[in-house]
């Protein structure tokens, strides 16, 4: 990971389903200053993986 100054990071993040289907493990993000977006194919998890960003950091 960078060691530039960011307002966000977090490291070792894991998500799954309550059926025990993983969605992502071992995820990484550092969001620094200025405006961030995440973009993606319809269907790819944008939905899915944002809102437990925000719980998890």
């Amino acid at each position: 990971m960078s060691t530039a100054p960011s307002f966000i990071t977090c490291s070792s993040l894991s998500f799954g389903w309550p059926d025990g289907n993983p969605v992502f493990d071992g995820f990484q993000l550092a969001v620094g200053p200025g405006r961030t977006g995440l973009i993606g194919l319809n269907g790819s998890g944008k939905s899915t993986c944002w809102p437990s960003q925000r719980r998890s950091c």
